[in-house]
C-alpha cells in the first residue's frame, strides 16, 4: 500500500475530525474485525463486545507537530494494531488462556507492563510503516521527537526527580529504537544493558530488536523472547532500584530516631514496586500511553468469551482426557511436554550433538559392556565342531596332511569384573525466592535440567528392560528427587525407586517451579543419610551399588557448616555428592561442596553440566 490520501480537515482540529474525514482509511486498515469512531472522552479505547475502535485528539494539543492530523492517523493505526494483534490470540486454540494469563501479569507488575508496553509499540510502529510506506516513518519520528519524547534525557522526571534505572531501560529501547540518531542520556547501568540489548544479532546478522518486534512474529513468541532475553535485564535494574529505596528509608529512619520521633514500625524492607515507582509509571504512561488499563483488558476477555465462547479444539480435549486418567493438571501436562521438547533439541555446543543423543550412546555402551557372553570361533582348528574349508581337507590328504588345519570350533569367554549392579541417582532443586530473580531464569533452566534428567533416566530403564535378557549382570536403577527452600526439604518430591512414571515426572515438575523460601540444602542432605541403610553402605563398600547425589543451588547455604557435615557423612560411607552452583551467584559451591563441585556460570549452561555429570559417573558403571 502506498502513502494514505490523507484528507484535509474540514471540520476543525480534532482527532474526532479526523477520523469523519478519513473514515474509508481507518476502516479498511481494521479489516472488518473492527470498527473505528471517534472517542467521545478524547482517549483511546475499545469495546470488544461491539468491535469498536476509539479514538482520541491527544495529538492536537502540541503546537510543534507539523501535521496534527497526520500524527492522528498514524497514532489510531497504531492503536489498531495493537488490538489486532489481541484480536489473532484470543481467536487461536488456548488465546484466551494465554491472554487470562497475560492479563493478571500486566495487572499485578507495573514494571512488567511498562516495559511490554514500550516493546509492543515498537512493534506496532513498524506494522503501520509496512501497512501504509516508508515515508510515514517520518510522521512517527516526529510524534516521538517533539511529542511523545522532547528530551533525550531520560534520567530525570518532568518534576525534576531521578527515574529508576528499569523504567529508562524501557524508555530507551523505545526511543532509540525510533530515533536511533539520538543516543539517550541514561544511567551507566541502563545504558550497559541497553547496548546488550542492541548488540545481539542472530547468525544473519539481523539485530535481535528487529526479530522480536517483526509484525509477523506472534504476540505469544515475542513474550517468550522478551522474558528471556529483556525481563531478566529489568529485573537487575528494579532490584537496584528497591535497594536505592530501601537505603533512602534506612537513612530517614536513621534522621527519625536521632531526632527523638517515633518510628512508624514500617518494615523498610518490604517494598511494593507498584507504590514505590507509581508516580513515574504514571509518567511514562503518560508519555506512550498505554494500550489499555487493566479494567479494559479484563473487559475485552469477558466480552470476548460472552461473544465467542471458548474454543473447543479436539486436541485439548484429548490432553484433559489423558491429564485425567493420570490425575495431573493438563496445563501441567502441556507444560511437561514442552520441557522435553526443550531438552531434545539442547545441544552440546562442544561437539554440536544432541545432548539427549550422547547420553543415548553411554546407555548404550554401558548396556553392550554387560552383554552375555557369546561362543567366538576358534579357526583354524586340526578338530572342531564345523568343517569350514572341504576343498582344503581333500588337497591336504591327498598331499599326506591327515590333520590339516580346516576345523572350526566355539570357546565361551566370560570376564569377570567390578560392575555395580545397582544405580541410586538423587537430584536435589533450588526452591529458594533467588531463583525467580531476574525473570525466572534459573527457575526455567534448573527445570529443564531436571527434566534432562528424568527423561534420560526413564530412557535408561526403557533401554535395560528391552536388554534384560542379553545383559549377564542385571543392572537396576532407582531414583528420588528433593527440593530445598522450606520445611518439607527432608522430604522427597519423588521417592527413591526404580519407577519413574509419567505422573511422578509431571508432579516432580510442579514441585520444582514453586520457589518459597530459604537456602536450606542442608535439611535435604541430612535426610539422605539418616535414610541410609546398613546394606545399602554395605553395597557401596563392596561395588555393587553406586550412590550419586547431586545438588543445584543458586546462592549460598543458610548454614554452609551443616553442609559440610552431613557431606562428610555422606562421601564417608562412599556415597558420590557433586554441588552445581547456579551462574555466579552460587559460585560459594566450590567451597561449600569441595571438592565435588562446579558452577554452571549461565543459567543455560545448567543442563549440559548435568549431562557431563551423568557422563562423567556412569561411563564406568
Amino acid at each position: 500500500m502506498g502513502t494514505p490520501d490523507i484528507r484535509p480537515d474540514t471540520k476543525g482540529h480534532s482527532g474526532v475530525d479526523v477520523f469523519e474525514n478519513n473514515r474509508a482509511l481507518f476502516e479498511t486498515i481494521a479489516g472488518g474485525s473492527l470498527t473505528v469512531k471517534p472517542s467521545p472522552d478524547g482517549r483511546f479505547a475499545v469495546n470488544m463486545k461491539t468491535g469498536e475502535l476509539y479514538i482520541g485528539d491527544m495529538f492536537y494539543d502540541n503546537p510543534d507537530l507539523s501535521s496534527p492530523e497526520r500524527a492522528t492517523v498514524f497514532g489510531t493505526m497504531h492503536e489498531t494494531s495493537h488490538i489486532e494483534e489481541m484480536v489473532r490470540l484470543l481467536g487461536r486454540q488456548g488465546g484466551p488462556a494465554q491472554f487470562e494469563q497475560y492479563l493478571e501479569r500486566f495487572g499485578r507488575d507495573r514494571a512488567f507492563a511498562s516495559l511490554d508496553n514500550c516493546v509492543a509499540d515498537i512493534r506496532e510502529n513498524r506494522n503501520v510503516i509496512t501497512k501504509t510506506n516508508e515515508s510515514f516513518a517520518n510522521v512517527r519520528d516526529e510524534i516521538y521527537e517533539k511529542s511523545l519524547f522532547p528530551t533525550n534525557d531520560l534520567m530525570t522526571s518532568l518534576n525534576g526527580k531521578h527515574v529508576p534505572r528499569h523504567i529508562q531501560f524501557a524508555e530507551c529501547l523505545l526511543r532509540e529504537n525510533q530515533l536511533p540518531d539520538q543516543p539517550c542520556n541514561v544511567d551507566s547501568e541502563v545504558r550497559a544493558a541497553v547496548d546488550e540489548i542492541f548488540a545481539m544479532n542472530n547468525k544473519a546478522g539481523k539485530p535481535f530488536m528487529q526479530i522480536m518486534t517483526n509484525p509477523n512474529l506472534s504476540i505469544e513468541e515475542r513474550w517468550q523472547l522478551q522474558d528471556y532475553y529483556l525481563v531478566p535485564l529489568m529485573e537487575k535494574l528494579k532490584e537496584q532500584d528497591l535497594e536505592d529505596e530501601r537505603n533512602k528509608q534506612q537513612d530517614q529512619q536513621s534522621d527519625t530516631s536521632q531526632s527523638g520521633e517515633d518510628s512508624d514500625g514500617q518494615d523498610s524492607f518490604s517494598l511494593d514496586p507498584n507504590e514505590v515507582f507509581k508516580e513515574f509509571y504514571d509518567e511514562l504512561d503518560q508519555k506512550v500511553g498505554s494500550p489499555l488499563q487493566p479494567e479494559d483488558l479484563e473487559q475485552i476477555l469477558n466480552e470476548y468469551r460472552e461473544t465467542h465462547g471458548e474454543p473447543i479444539d479436539p486436541l485439548e480435549n484429548a490432553d484433559q482426557n489423558y491429564a485425567d486418567k493420570l490425575g495431573v493438571d493438563k496445563n501441567d501436562l502441556q507444560k511437561y511436554r514442552d520441557l522435553a521438547k526443550t531438552v531434545n533439541e539442547l545441544k552440546n555446543l562442544k561437539t554440536n550433538k544432541k545432548i539427549v543423543d550422547e547420553l543415548e550412546e553411554l546407555i548404550h555402551r554401558i548396556i553392550a559392556n554387560r552383554k552375555k557372553p557369546k561362543p567366538h570361533p576358534k579357526y583354524p582348528q586340526e578338530e572342531g565342531d564345523y568343517l569350514v574349508d572341504p576343498a582344503d581337507l581333500i588337497a591336504s590328504v591327498y598331499t599326506g596332511n591327515m590333520t590339516p588345519k580346516v576345523w572350526e570350533d566355539t570357546e565361551m569367554r566370560e570376564k569377570l569384573d567390578k560392575r555395580a549392579g545397582e544405580i541410586e541417582l538423587t537430584l536435589v532443586c533450588d526452591g529458594s525466592d533467588s531463583m525467580s530473580w531476574g525473570g525466572g531464569v534459573k527457575r526455567q533452566e534448573q527445570l529443564v535440567a531436571a527434566v534432562l534428567l528424568m527423561e534420560t533416566l526413564k530412557r535408561f530403564q526403557n533401554i535395560i528392560n528391552d536388554a534384560c535378557t542379553d545383559i549377564y549382570k542385571q543392572l537396576d536403577i532407582s531414583s528420588e528427587i528433593y527440593r530445598f527452600g522450606d520445611t518439607n526439604a527432608g522430604t522427597p518430591i519423588k521417592s527413591m525407586s526404580r519407577e519413574l512414571t509419567e505422573k511422578e515426572r509431571i508432579d516432580a515438575m510442579v514441585a520444582i517451579s514453586k520457589t518459597t523460601g530459604t537456602t536450606n540444602d542442608y535439611d535435604s542432605l541430612s535426610a539422605i543419610h539418616n535414610n541410609l541403610t546398613d546394606e545399602t553402605r554395605e553395597k557401596i563398600k563392596t561395588g555393587e551399588l553406586k550412590k550419586i547425589v547431586i545438588v543445584m543451588t543458586d546462592g549460598e547455604s543458610n548454614n554452609a557448616s551443616t553442609v559440610q557435615e552431613n557431606l562428610e557423612k555422606l562421601r564417608t560411607d562412599g556415597v558420590i555428592v557433586v554441588g552445581v552452583g547456579i551462574t555466579e551467584e552460587g559460585k560459594s559451591v566450590l567451597t561449600t561442596y569441595a571438592p565435588d563441585a562446579q558452577v554452571a556460570k549461565q543459567a543455560t549452561d545448567l543442563p549440559l553440566v548435568l549431562a557431563d555429570l551423568l557422563q562423567e559417573h556412569l561411563n564406568a558403571v
